[in-house]
């Protein structure tokens, strides 16, 4: 199963409308791109279902890696991980709205972030660049303002101690990243870009266990 780390920069939004006081409801499509163990480049495209509290995000087969569902159900307090392949689904409670693994989240080293005073449009967003360093790792960002909506609920149903800790430096700004490239001593690791996304109403079915798959045990999961 695919570490839930993979699905969570979800600050990746093309662009919208935003309404004061709206919930944001509708499709992201993001195209993410990273090194696997051998240095090759691989690229996926991310799409992400929003309604309420509520949230699904599916990445599909990547390099002999099965596609992947995840369905995160604060309202349920629930995250139900599919596997297509078999009609099967984990179950992970989460009693305080946040996935954890056996109840520990690590507290995360904040890294230091740099206000370039650049900006560039994207999506049709003013966005403004900020340099994210930690170590040897360094994030370039383009986030913009204006995509509360949307920023809280991915921050209501997902909970803390998931994302990246770049994403918090960032959210911390008030911005919300459109793009990431991340390098290593000047060699590319993974980017995410926005392609599209699409406010509309969307089906509940989308964030229900489909019909016909059955609950693995704990002793199924790898």
């Amino acid at each position: 199963m695919r570490p839930l780390v993979l699905f969570l920069f979800l600050s990746l939004i093309a662009a919208l409308q935003v309404h004061a006081g709206s919930q944001f409801e509708g499709t992201i499509v993001s195209v993410n791109r990273s090194m696997d163990d051998a240095g090759a480049q691989q690229t996926y495209q991310m799409i992400i279902h929003v309604k309420k509290s509520m949230v699904r995000v599916e990445v599909p087969s990547i390099a002999g890696m099965p596609a992947s569902t995840a369905i995160y159900r604060r309202d349920r307090k629930t995250t139900w991980m599919l596997d297509a392949a078999s009609r099967t689904y984990f179950e992970i409670r989460t009693p305080h709205g946040d996935v954890r693994e056996e109840g520990i989240v690590e507290k995360k080293e904040m890294p230091a972030a740099q206000r370039t005073k650049k900006t560039k449009k994207v999506l049709g967003f003013t966005c403004e660049q900020v340099i994210v360093t930690r170590n040897e790792m360094r994030t370039e960002v383009w986030g913009a303002r204006g995509l509360e909506d949307l920023a809280a609920v991915l921050a209501d149903v997902l909970g803390d101690g998931q994302g990246p800790a770049s994403d918090d430096v960032i959210a911390a700004m008030g911005l919300f990243p459109l793009l990431s490239t991340t390098t290593v001593e000047g060699r590319e690791l993974e980017s995410q870009e926005v392609t599209r996304i699409e406010r509309k109403v969307l089906d509940p079915a989308l964030f229900e266990i489909p019909q016909g798959y059955t609950k693995q045990k704990a002793a199924d999961v790898e």
